[in-house]
């Protein structure tokens, strides 16, 4: 249609008030010409263009519509166009996703409403720009926005950004953008249209999502999920290592309870979580290399937002170690019951074997060797000194035997007990000794190293009750970082001298050899044995800073080898008693202190029967206070170690102070360590064991004088 020339200059006016911004819309009504030649009158709205220089013109003839009923038309399509533009904003704010367009040639910015309520600023104070924009993003983003939105003009792909706005005090937003550039037929790029959507609550659980996801994966603990069915859909690396896997496709989609060393105790276990939602308990797990690993498992059920279970979760700990100092524990404090109850029977019981034994002594010096009392009494004295090896069988399991070590040589410890071994292994048992004649010395005790040949001998002898083969064997071997590990030793790696003692008889179930150093636990019958014999062996080594490995299985014999550090020097000494014809005499001063009456008295009785000037003491207190207020020349000092109110030691060093010249024999049958430490005497102490024969008080006494 062509406007009637009459009207254009009115139009033209009407029109100049949408661009003098008077008005957001008008309407009239002209004379237009049509496409049959006759002008006809047409009735106008013209609207402009929210962003650009446009506007939107549309008429329609004017016959029998009236200009009110057109303004009113007018009126509720604008009113239909606000309601569209607030369900926009509407829409646009509940999922944080606002709009934006930007004139590539001249850098105009518009943002929607929700464009402004992410940047936080008022839409009425604050006006859209390139430059508001850069000084929002964190200044460690702008380089990768600027980038980004570079690559995607040259490129002509779509603009792609996640990124941060940066707020006052440090406050961070997260929000994610996309855009497309529009061209024009050159390619020019006229606009870029495109959404900002804040995603900070997303962000923020997905960075907890990822720390947690980061925790499991370094938890020392193994993590796994597994599916209703108990397949494997997650393990973290800890995982892994427990189980000795390298990849997770090694197990993932594997049953759980394949990984279990039994497999339906591990079906129970699934069963039970998904009857009671959860489970705690212990499994015993078979890693790859065959090692066996005792697990503490923590498992239950998990479940998706609407409660309904999705899988199982379980946490699992190695406790392999932790079991095994709670057994170490658990010995220590038995062999520290054991030996506080062998601490105190030995003090009171040596005193009277030591009694039994010296008037035992006295009796059969009165009578003629062919007395037949004679041999009476002298399966009596055995008879006690059975007893005092009992006791310090009892002392040697719980470590608390007081040994006197020296550098000796056990192949010559061998040579010299093998004669006895032949005699009680019998003749149906052929003893072989192969021995390394470059071994180094050991630093032992030497009656407790023979104890422990003989007990081990007979131990292997009882298990051979239709004749066999014993081999004792020594040689050098060294004990790894690997191998210690391994053992779980609190032992120190290096080079040990090996004692290997060997059997081919009946060996033993891995029920036996789990009780085997327990004390009292025999597999003899009652009366041949009273289950001491390698406890005994067992505390011995372990005082000596040695470690015990047995090997056995049924009708396959067993190997015991005891590893023991080489001594520093490198010859070997052992000391052998002083033969003596007669019993030595004196005429020196003795001071004795005694708690146990018998015991002094019988003391006394022998050292005065020899010449010695004796004064006796029951504790320490009186024996200082008597002798602080004596002259005389005062030549030895034979105390207990054990007394009431004062050790011995204690009163060794005042007595000393006073009459430093004087000499101290400590006597006792339980030390408690005042003399010795970890029951390994003291350099320089002079040490008489309970029970003593007369022979032996008065040799120790007679050298020292």
């Amino acid at each position: 249609m062509l406007l009637h020339p009459d009207e254009q200059k009115w139009v033209e006016q009407e029109l100049a008030r949408l661009t003098n911004s008077e008005a957001p819309e008008v309407a009239f009504s002209c004379l237009c010409r049509s496409h049959t030649g006759n002008y006809e009158r047409v009735a106008w709205r013209a609207m402009r263009h929210p962003r650009e220089a446009a506007y939107y013109l549309s008429g329609r003839e004017e016959q029998t519509t009236t200009l009110t009923a057109l303004q009113n038309q007018l009126a509720h399509v604008a009113q239909e166009l606000q309601i569209s533009q607030t369900r926009l904003e509407n829409a646009q704010r509940l999922a944080s996703v606002g709009s934006w367009e930007l004139d590539m040639i001249t850098h105009d910015l518009w943002w929607s409403a929700e464009i402004y309520r992410v940047f936080e600023v008022n839409p009425n104070e604050t006006n859209a720009s390139l430059q508001l924009f850069r000084t929002m993003v964190h200044p460690d983003d702008r380089a990768a926005v600027s980038a980004a939105f570079s690559a995607a003009i040259a490129n002509r792909t779509p603009y792609t950004i996640t990124h941060r706005l940066l707020f006052p005090a440090g406050r961070v937003k997260y929000v994610s953008e996309q855009a497309f550039i529009a061209y024009d037929s050159t390619g020019t790029a006229l606009k870029a249209i495109g959404t900002m959507q804040d995603i900070t609550a997303w962000q923020e659980a997905e960075n907890d999502l990822r720390r947690k996801d980061a925790a499991v994966a370094a938890s020392l603990n193994g993590i796994a999920m597994t599916d209703l069915d108990g397949l494997l859909t997650y393990v973290n690396q800890s995982f892994l290592d427990l189980w000795g896997y390298d990849q997770t496709d090694q197990v993932l989609g594997r049953p759980a309870i394949s990984f279990w060393d039994s497999a339906e105790h591990a079906a129970e276990v699934i069963r039970s979580i998904r009857e009671d939602s959860k489970w705690m308990g212990e499994l015993l797990a078979r890693r790859t290399d065959g090692q066996q690993r005792a697990i503490q498992v923590s498992a239950s059920l998990f479940h998706d937002a609407l409660g309904s279970p999705l899988g199982m979760v379980a946490s699992f700990q190695d406790i392999t170690e932790a079991k095994r100092i709670q057994a170490q524990f658990l010995q220590a404090q038995k062999m520290e019951s054991i030996g506080r109850l062998a601490g105190g029977v030995a003090h009171d019981f040596n005193n009277l074997l030591t009694v039994m034994k010296g008037y035992l002594d006295l009796a059969m010096l009165s009578l003629n060797l062919d007395d037949p009392l004679v041999h009476d009494l002298s399966q009596v004295s055995k008879a006690i000194d059975s007893a005092a090896g009992l006791t310090q069988q009892l002392l040697a399991f719980s470590r608390r035997q007081l040994i006197m070590p020296q550098v000796i040589s056990l192949n010559a410890v061998i040579v010299r007990v093998q004669r006895m071994l032949l005699r009680l292994l019998g003749e149906d048992i052929e003893l072989q000794t192969i021995l390394d004649p470059e071994l180094a010395s050991v630093r032992f005790d030497p009656g407790q190293c023979e104890q422990i040949i003989i007990n081990l001998a007979v131990n292997a002898r009882d298990a051979m009750p239709y004749g066999g083969k014993l081999t004792i064997e020594t040689t050098h071997v060294e004990l790894d970082e690997a191998y210690i590990r391994q053992h779980n030793e609190e032992i120190r790696p290096g080079n040990y001298v090996l004692l290997a003692v060997s059997d081919n008889g009946v060996g033993m179930s891995k029920e036996v050899l789990a009780n085997l150093f327990e004390p009292f636990f025999t597999t003899k019958d009652q009366g041949k044995g009273t289950g001491l014999g390698l406890a005994m062996v067992y505390g011995a080594v372990s005082q000596n800073g040695g470690r015990i490995e047995v090997y056995s299985e049924p009708n396959a014999g067993t190997t015991v080898k005891l590893y023991l550090p080489p001594a520093e020097m490198s010859e070997s000494t052992i000391e052998q008693p002083k033969a003596a014809t007669t019993l030595p005499r004196g005429n020196q001063t003795i001071v004795l202190v005694e708690d146990d009456e018998m015991v002094r008295t019988l003391a006394t009785r022998l050292l005065i029967a020899q010449g010695y000037r004796v004064f006796a003491f029951r504790d320490g207190p009186a024996a200082l206070r008597i002798v602080g207020a004596m002259n005389d020349p005062i030549d030895l000092l034979i105390t207990d170690v054990i007394l009431p109110g004062m050790n011995g030691r204690i009163l060794a060093e005042e007595l000393q102070a006073l009459r430093p010249s004087i000499r101290v024999l400590f006597t006792s049958g339980y030390t408690s360590n005042v003399i010795a430490h970890h029951g390994i005497l003291e350099e320089d102490i002079e040490f008489l064991p309970k029970p003593y024969s007369i022979d032996q008080l008065l040799q120790r006494v007679g050298e020292l004088l």
